[in-house]
């Protein structure tokens, strides 16, 4: 299990397999703060999730772009 703190990219993208299970695609930015001498830096990291069955359909239904 990862969890992932975040914001997402862009609106989920709804779609189902051949057996008629859904999976929902997000992308989602985290950032990462590192120190570079004195000052801090916020460096973007980007995740693909892929979330499953009745789980993708409720992040389709109540997810949108900039949510956290």
């Amino acid at each position: 299990t990862v969890g992932l703190v975040g914001r997402l990219t862009r609106d989920p993208e709804l779609r189902y397999t051949a057996a008629g299970e859904a999976v929902c695609a997000i992308r989602l930015a985290v950032a990462t703060r590192t120190r570079t001498d004195e000052n801090w830096e916020d460096r973007p990291n980007f995740f693909d999730v892929s979330v499953f069955g009745r789980n993708g359909e409720a992040a389709a239904e109540h997810l949108t772009k900039g949510r956290r």
